[in-house]
């Protein structure tokens, strides 16, 4: 059986997962699929985000 996690929408977002999404697109311009699916444990998303915008630094080893 193959088991899928839904990513949370723009529209549902409420609360701590609406921070994050804001925050999000104030730190990458953009809320990745990955945040989104991580919005389920916002506490989660809120540790990871900081990590990933970090990660994405020019000069950091980011690819994209």
């Amino acid at each position: 059986m193959n088991q899928r996690l839904r990513g949370i929408p723009d529209d549902e977002a409420t609360g701590m997962v609406k921070e994050v999404f804001d925050s999000a697109n104030q730190l990458l311009g953009r809320t990745s699929n990955l945040v989104r699916i991580l919005a389920h444990s916002p506490h989660v998303a809120r540790w990871f985000l900081p990590f990933m915008a970090v990660v994405r630094q020019p000069h950091a080893g980011a690819v994209s």
